[in-house]
């Protein structure tokens, strides 16, 4: 699992003739993203037809309770994302365990160049 990656977008390179995906990691620019918006629990509950209109535009709306987070609710797209990372997270591949010829093709592979 990739850990402390904040506001980073996943982009796929290519694929090798083996299968095997060539993916690299790009930063978010921080003006591009959404500040989450910030409500105590008991307005949340309260209200939650609204939070629940504003999650939409907001796309994470950030549940507290004495000052602390205790939950979130994420709009339908970004729970959508959020299903996609956790898929793609158990799809990682440990470098030890590929075998020779995966090694070689990342090894040879050009930037750009598309598997033929």
């Amino acid at each position: 699992m990739i850990t402390g990656m904040r506001n980073v977008n996943l982009v796929l390179i290519g694929t090798l003739e083996c299968g095997a995906q060539i993916t690299y990691f790009t930063r978010q620019k921080e003006s591009a993203l959404a500040e989450p918006q910030i409500v105590r629990a008991t307005d949340f509950s309260r209200n939650f037809a609204r939070y629940q209109d504003e999650a939409i535009e907001a796309k994470v709306i950030i549940v507290t309770s004495h000052d602390r987070v205790v939950g979130g609710y994420l709009s339908a797209s970004e729970l959508a994302h959020y299903e996609k990372l956790k898929a793609r997270e158990r799809e990682v591949l440990v470098v030890g365990a590929l075998s020779d010829e995966v090694v070689a093709e990342i090894q040879a592979a050009e930037y750009g160049v598309e598997a033929r």
